[in-house]
């Protein structure tokens, strides 16, 4: 009896030895990216944003790997299991370690020197694909909730990418914002690269058909009108501040119309055709 109870939890015990060793193989790769950024004392307490970024990178590959080999070689399904377990844990080390933690808008860190081409997009280009990558295979698997906030996810690191190179072309290598200083030639930069980014996302969404893009771009565009409206106004003169409102006005009835017959109108169409 106690033979036949062995023999029937082999599975089991066969499907914990793969998490563990996958789990193992995680570990390793995260000690082997410790050790190359820190080769005199593994135990620093200093974690960089590169550093941060390439565990988070190694991750979401090693996860990937598993996740799409696990199919293909007829591994058990614990493996795939297993690989999107640590595609997420790599994808939460991106986001909320470059994005939040150890964001170089509040934590001082040298990006480089060049205006556009700089750290700024190894630290988060790599993200903003795999999110949107991510949210394209869930699209095709009816995964709509999944897609959604990877999109949407996608275009605010996105966004978040822009204003940094913003930021870093006026301030120099260090970026850590200190609203005191601000030039008026860097709030209006903001404005613009905020208006274009919004506009290319219009323009894409509705050739794409694609509702994140096309929200998106709602939301971008509202932000950039708000802030014309509140703060870069602020500073003009009576006269100058009155146009200003009235091309203000002009752009949102613009926009309205705009939306309203290339946005909802496809939106709902989409939604009838559905429905039928």
């Amino acid at each position: 009896w106690s033979r036949q109870r062995f023999v029937a939890e082999l599975p089991a015990l066969a499907d914990a030895l793969r998490v563990i060793s996958i789990t193992l193989v995680t570990l390793f790769v995260g000690l082997q990216i410790r050790n190359a950024f820190h080769p005199d004392d593994l135990r620093a307490l200093h974690i960089g944003l590169f550093e941060c970024a390439t565990y988070g990178l190694a991750w979401v590959a090693l996860g990937f790997f598993l996740t799409v080999i696990a199919p293909r070689c007829t591994l058990p399904r614990i493996t795939a299991q297993t690989g999107r377990t640590v595609f997420g844990v790599g994808l939460a080390t991106l986001l909320l370690g470059n994005a939040v933690v150890l964001n170089p808008l509040w934590f001082r860190e040298a990006v480089g020197s060049l205006p556009v081409i700089n750290g700024l997009w190894v630290l988060f280009g790599p993200t903003i694909l795999i999110l949107a990558l991510l949210a394209h295979k869930a699209r095709q698997q009816q995964r709509k909730p999944l897609a959604r906030l990877a999109g949407y996810l996608a275009i605010a690191l996105a966004f978040m990418l822009l204003s940094m190179v913003v930021r870093h072309g006026f301030s120099g290598d260090g970026i850590v914002v200190n609203t005191s200083n601000l030039a008026s030639a860097e709030r209006y930069a903001y404005s613009l690269a905020w208006v274009l980014f919004g506009g290319g996302l219009l323009i894409a969404g509705v050739f794409t058909r694609l509702d994140t893009l096309r929200y998106g771009s709602l939301a971008v565009l509202l932000l950039a009108i708000g802030k014309v409206f509140l703060i870069d106004t602020a500073n003009l003169d009576h006269l100058y501040r009155v146009f200003s409102y009235f091309g203000l006005g002009v752009t949102l009835i613009g926009l309205g119309y705009l939306y309203q017959s290339l946005v909802f109108k496809r939106t709902n169409q989409h939604d009838d055709t559905q429905s039928l």
